[in-house]
């Protein structure tokens, strides 16, 4: 009887609650009377209460029998309705009947409805997928119900779950469900696109997320929205006509309800006690068509303003959002913890003043095609975006303003702010920025194409001076982190000390920055432009953290020379454009977020002794450049990039530790001569994606690795690869075996004079032909020391020693391409240590080739000589090699740091 109790219990979702609470109520009087009656009088009470609610009985547990199940269902269109027993004939008076049901499916979704237009109706299902949970794809003409279901993401470690989807579908009603998760990832509740006439009412919702999007009529009506504390749940509609928000609510946690693009809008009766509504619509014209009334946030009423004018705005609001008003006064107002405070569209003549902002998730204050508006006396601080942002507005005044954008951390956590600004002024002629206070994490202004402004007396700790147009501004007596910003126009002759935060010079000459320190703050240090003869020596320009900001920036300026300076933890340590004539003499860049030094359109720069060291993205990166020299550099984590540029040298250089130390795209005249590389990638990587020649010619260099030694790619002009030693290519990638040298869809390489030795394999050609492979030394590389593809045709191979190449193999060369010779024209072969005295040598590979005229004896290569100061003719010899390529590398390094930490500044 216990047990009977028990199982009824906990199967009781199943069926009708109150007719199964009856018969739980007569089971525990039975069980109470248990010890008074015979086994044999509960027997036939039993049997009796069972006879009694015979039908209920049987239904009961029949639905006990199907709660359980292990599978998916899927219903691809009408026809695979068929394959279910599902109760109803799929009609609107009869619908399928989908109930009871426990989900554990392995697949990607719980339950899928594609295709159909019957109508169904969902109920009492427990979906615990951890992907999809309910999908609706073309589901029209018939009506889908979902109601008292339980929808339930078990595991914390998948983000981007969605409860519900639907496309392309109509007649959908989701009610009395519970969508529950982790609050604290990301997982979707509902996502919507391309539907109409779908109802969403008296839901409960502890997710994340919810898109609709594309669409007309939608309902929210009158659900319940929870989050942890810390997090928030967005309800985004876009671009969907006539949609309901109404009668919502929450009572932890953060909800925000947003219309983006969306016509004739209600918003009403929603009770939030935090949380947020926001409204966009590029056009006018579409505002009026909303109805926002009676939404309360934490109390206060959000105030949805359109077409006012002549008004006081002083009782207190939640937040502020006015359209095509004119002479309005936003006065003594409070604004919190929403995402943006006021918003201002197409208004004129208005004001914002004497009025507290903060904590907002975007901007504090937003100003869109709006003139004469003046923004006085505010406090606001926290913002997560910009505090006050422009656009498109003219003659805005932002006057006597407090403004703090940091928090207790330095940031926000999580939220990376380094592209915002605390006032950003864009397309906005004729603004007036004046005696505001601005101290902040980040950069405290820019301005973009809004000419004829006045910065003056202000107190910011910098700005974007790239934004700045010094020709038809007025900036005057402005302080930066406690300095004065340094404006010289048409000056020459004259030094620039760090008393100055920031600097911008405009067509001066014969400037001179000496033996001084900067302490960089979210922007850069200096801008020069149009200037000449600019001396920059014993100097350090340094950030206290990795943030958006960048030492200095050249553009159009001639005859630039650096000498001795370090520039550590910038963005760019320094940029350089449409210039020419630059000269850096031992300089160091070092922990750049992004590029260490960034060259645009320039020409005839050199780069003598220079380091470049942990910088995230490049090293050095040339984009346009010509005539450049880049000896004696020391790089570690750290690359060098090349596009679309020609005649570029690098030479008796050092590369440790990057994920491809050099890389060449769409250039021409590339020398790469006398350099050593450590990398995990590609030492060298050369590419053409485009039809240009490409001359590359890379000699006398040691490479030690990774995936590829050289990577070349779609080159069909020529490249001279000649005297490299290129060794220990072996790192395991899963879509493929590491080589020394990799050539894709190349055509006239000529790689000769090479020692190639312990590689996964030496040489592999892919789909590349008219090559020619001579005078190189092969030597114990694991696979085979040449290896061309099928499409690879009409290479060359001749006059190369092969030394115990292919370990675990017969032959130590592969080949099913076309028309490959092994042989030169006049008939002379290469030597292979496996085929010494033999008439000739079989080449594996479906190509089906030999060398017909192998060399009893190894070719005599002059570079192995000469530079490694020993005599290679045995496979005995390759491990002397190897180590003194070692040993040459590891003396080079450590004159390489010794000379480092002899610079003094």
């Amino acid at each position: 009887m216990d047990k009977i109790l028990l199982f009824l219990k906990t199967h009781i979702s199943t069926a009708s609650i109150n007719s199964v609470a009856l018969v739980i109520k007569l089971l525990e009087k039975l069980s109470m009377l248990k010890s008074i009656f015979t086994k044999k009088t509960v027997v036939i009470t039993s049997v009796l209460i069972l006879i009694l609610s015979s039908t209920l009985t049987v239904l009961m547990f029949t639905v006990i029998y199907k709660y359980e199940i292990s599978d998916f269902i899927e219903i691809r269109s009408n026809e695979d309705v068929y394959k279910y027993s599902f109760p109803g004939d799929g009609s609107e008076q009869n619908p399928f009947l989908i109930e009871g049901l426990k989900f554990k499916s392995n697949e990607e979704f719980d339950l899928r409805i594609h295709n159909t237009n019957y109508s169904f109706i969902i109920r009492n299902c427990l979906f615990t997928n951890t992907e999809y949970c309910l999908r609706l794809y073309n589901c029209r003409s018939g009506s889908i119900s979902v109601e008292d279901n339980t929808f339930k993401v078990d595991s914390e470690n998948h983000k981007y779950s969605t409860s519900t989807t639907m496309q392309d579908s109509s007649n959908i009603t989701i009610k009395k469900n519970k969508f529950l998760g982790y609050s604290s990832i990301l997982q979707f509740g509902i996502w919507y696109r391309n539907c109409s006439d779908v109802l969403i009412q008296e839901n409960y919702f502890n997710l994340q997320d919810f898109h609709f999007g594309y669409g007309q009529d939608l309902i929210i009506d009158n659900n319940q929205f929870e989050t942890e504390d810390d997090f928030s749940c967005i309800v985004k509609t876009f671009q969907i006509t006539n949609v309901t928000i109404s009668s919502n609510r929450n009572s932890k946690g953060r909800i925000a309800f947003g219309a983006s693009q969306c016509r004739e809008v209600k918003i009403f009766n929603n009770t939030l006690t935090k949380g947020d509504f926001f409204l966009r619509n590029d056009e006018i014209e579409d505002y009026y068509t909303h109805y926002v009334e009676n939404n309360k946030i934490a109390g206060r009423d959000y105030g949805f303003l359109v077409n006012i004018s002549n008004l006081e705005l002083t009782s207190e609001f939640s937040k502020i959002h006015l359209i095509q008003s004119s002479n309005v006064t936003i006065n003594n107002q409070n604004l919190n913890d929403i995402s943006s405070g006021v918003r201002l569209e197409f208004c004129s003549n208005s004001s914002i003043v004497n009025s507290t902002i903060s904590d907002t998730s975007a901007d504090g204050i937003e100003i869109y095609y709006s003139n004469n508006t003046l923004v006085s006396g505010n406090q606001i601080l926290r913002t997560r975006s910009q505090s006050i942002y422009i656009s498109s507005s003219r003659n805005t005044t932002i006057l006597n303003n407090t403004i703090n954008d940091s928090y207790e951390n330095g940031e926000y956590e999580g939220y990376q702010h380094h592209y915002t600004r605390s006032i950003e002024v864009i397309d906005s002629p004729y603004s007036t920025i004046e005696n505001n206070v601005v101290s902040s994490n980040r950069c405290s202004l820019k301005f973009e194409n809004s000419p004829y402004s006045s910065i003056i007396s202000n107190r910011f700790n910098s700005i974007d001076i790239d934004s700045l147009d010094i020709n038809t501004m007025n900036i005057v007596n402005n302080s930066l982190n406690n300095k004065e910003l340094g404006i010289f126009i048409n000056q020459n002759n004259f030094s620039i000390s760090s008393d100055y935060s920031q600097f911008i010079v405009v067509n001066c000459s014969k400037v001179s920055i000496e033996s001084e320190s900067y302490n960089i703050f979210e922007a850069k240090v200096g801008l020069f432009h149009s200037s000449s003869y600019i001396n920059i020596s014993y100097c350090s320009f340094t950030s206290t953290k990795r943030t958006y900001c960048t030492a200095l920036r050249f553009d159009n300026c001639t005859s630039i020379q650096f000498r001795y300076v370090e520039v550590d933890f910038c963005d760019i340590g320094i940029s350089i454009a449409n210039s020419n004539n630059t000269v850096f003499k031992s300089l160091t860049v070092r922990n750049s977020y992004d590029d260490g030094i960034e060259c645009y359109n320039v020409h005839n720069i050199t780069f003598e002794d220079s380091y470049f060291i942990n910088c995230r993205r490049e090293g050095l990166n040339l984009i346009a450049a010509q005539n450049i020299m880049i000896s004696n550099a020391y790089c570690e984590s750290s690359s060098i990039w090349i596009s679309n540029s020609n005649n570029i040298t690098l030479q008796n250089s050092e590369f440790r530790d990057c994920l491809t130390c050099m890389y060449t795209e769409d250039s021409t005249m590339i020398s790469i001569l006398n350099n050593s590389f450590n990398y995990e990638f590609s030492a060298i990587a050369v590419n053409s994606n485009s039809v240009l020649i490409v001359y590359c010619n890379i000699i006398n260099n040691t490479l030690v690795g990774g995936f590829s030694g050289i990577n070349l790619g779609g080159i069909s002009s020529p490249v001279l690869i000649e005297r490299n030693a290129v060794f220990n290519n072996t790192l395991d990638k899963p879509w493929g075996k590491s080589q020394g040298i990799y050539a894709k869809h190349c055509e006239d390489l000529t790689i000769t004079n090479n020692y190639i030795g312990y590689n996964s394999r030496g040489i592999f050609l892919e789909s590349s032909s008219y090559s020619n492979i001579s005078l190189n030394n092969f030597d114990n590389n694991f696979g085979y020391a040449i290896e061309l593809s099928k499409f690879s045709h009409n290479n060359l191979i001749f006059m190369n020693n092969f030394y115990d190449n292919n370990i675990n193999g017969d032959f130590q060369a592969y080949d099913e391409g076309e028309d490959n010779k092994w042989n030169s024209d006049d008939h002379i072969g290469n030597y292979w240590s496996n085929c010494i005295n033999q008439d000739n040598c079989k080449i594996d590979g479906e190509a089906l080739t030999y060398d017909y005229n192998p060399l009893d004896t190894p070719v005599d290569i002059p570079y192995n000589a000469s530079y490694f100061n020993i005599e290679v003719s045995e496979s005995s010899y390759s491990l002397e090699i190897f180590t003194l390529i070692l040993a040459a590398l590891t003396i080079g390094v450590i004159q390489k740091r010794r000379k480092h930490n002899d610079i003094r500044y």
